[in-house]
């Protein structure tokens, strides 16, 4: 199947539910091609899912516009440690595409926790490339491609900003729409030691939708 726009690369078809991919280097795409195809044993013992799987994977920008992905009432969205890699000017324009565009029922975005790194400090040196500074912290990056990387509260700020940034009202049905934002992660040191949080921290954005109502409506 082809849009004039974008190339789309369909991995394995099943019956019922979508999951979509969007990436912009083939290579990643012919990766998930290869991993979501089904094993031999698949074909031979009964499934155990309860619905059918269709997986689509579309080769496009993320950063440009993706109108078409309206076309497939997506519910859900995961940005799964990817924000830190392009720059935070890039990132409005993703968002921009998820909740503008797709404008789906829950979102989930993933980036590494700065202040985690506080209590890994000695394994990030062990690591030389790791180990580059690219601010003037004394914690280093995790990786040599991150833009950046944020703190807890330098990533509620973000994520509030953008729950109230795609809020509207409609004027005709008087309903508001926003996204709900709650925190959660993943990863804590050995010690147990929460202070300086999650390894990964995650914000969870949920649609809402409620009526208001004026004083003709009572």
């Amino acid at each position: 199947t082809r849009d004039e726009r974008y190339e789309l690369i369909e991995a394995h078809i099943i019956k019922n539910h979508i999951q979509i991919g969007v990436d912009i280097c083939l290579n990643s795409l012919q990766s998930a091609i290869t991993n979501s195809e089904p094993e031999p044993y698949h074909t031979i013992a009964p499934t155990e899912r309860d619905q059918g799987l269709k997986i689509k994977l579309f080769h496009a920008d993320l950063l440009k516009d993706c109108s078409f992905l309206k076309d497939f009432n997506i519910e859900a969205v995961s940005l799964i440690e990817v924000m830190e890699h392009v720059q935070m000017e890039e990132v409005q324009l993703i968002m921009k595409n998820i909740f503008g565009n797709i404008s789906p029922k829950l979102v989930i975005v993933s980036t590494p926790n700065y202040e985690f790194n506080i209590g890994s400090i000695r394994i990030w040196k062990s690591n030389s490339t790791l180990a580059l500074l690219k601010n003037n912290s004394n914690w280093p990056f995790r990786h040599d491609d991150h833009k950046y990387e944020m703190t807890r509260k330098e990533f509620g700020t973000w994520a509030l900003t953008v729950s109230q940034e795609y809020g509207s009202l409609n004027k005709t049905s008087r309903f508001i729409k926003g996204y709900d934002v709650t925190f959660d992660g993943v990863g804590l040191p050995k010690s147990g030691d929460a202070q300086h949080g999650f390894c990964s921290q995650f914000a969870i954005f949920t649609k809402r939708e409620f009526r208001v109502f004026s004083e003709l409506d009572l």
